[in-house]
C-alpha cells in the first residue's frame, strides 16, 4: 500500500528505537522569484543543520534537484558585477598602457 515511502525509513541494526536512515519528501511551491528560490533552498538546509545538531545526527543533509541551479542563482549576481569590475580595469589598464606609449 504505502510501497512508496518503504525506504524512506530505516531501523538501526537490531533496534526498533533508533533510526539509521530517514528521508523527508517536500515540495517547494509557489515560488516565481529567484530570490524565493535561494532562500527557500537556505533555509532547507539550515532547518535540517539546525534538526541535525539538536538530535546529535551526523550526515543529515538536505537536498532537491532544483538545488544545483538555485545555489547558481544564489551566486550569478555577485559574479557578474565581479566580471564587470574585472573587465573594466582590465581596459583601463590597456588604455593606460596605450596612451603611455603615445607621450
Amino acid at each position: 500500500a504505502n510501497g512508496r515511502f518503504k525506504g524512506d525509513f530505516v531501523w538501526q541494526s537490531g533496534s526498533t528505537s533508533t533510526a539509521s536512515m530517514v528521508r523527508v519528501r517536500a515540495f517547494f511551491i509557489g515560488m516565481n522569484e529567484a530570490e524565493q528560490e535561494v532562500e527557500a533552498m537556505n533555509s532547507a538546509k539550515a532547518t535540517v543543520a539546525a534538526w541535525a545538531s539538536a538530535y546529535d545526527v551526523v550526515g543529515a543533509f538536505a537536498y532537491a534537484p532544483t538545488f544545483p541551479s538555485w545555489a547558481l542563482l544564489e551566486v550569478v549576481e555577485r559574479e557578474a558585477l565581479q566580471n564587470f569590475v574585472l573587465a573594466l580595469a582590465a581596459v583601463f589598464v590597456v588604455c593606460i598602457v596605450f596612451l603611455a606609449d603615445l607621450a
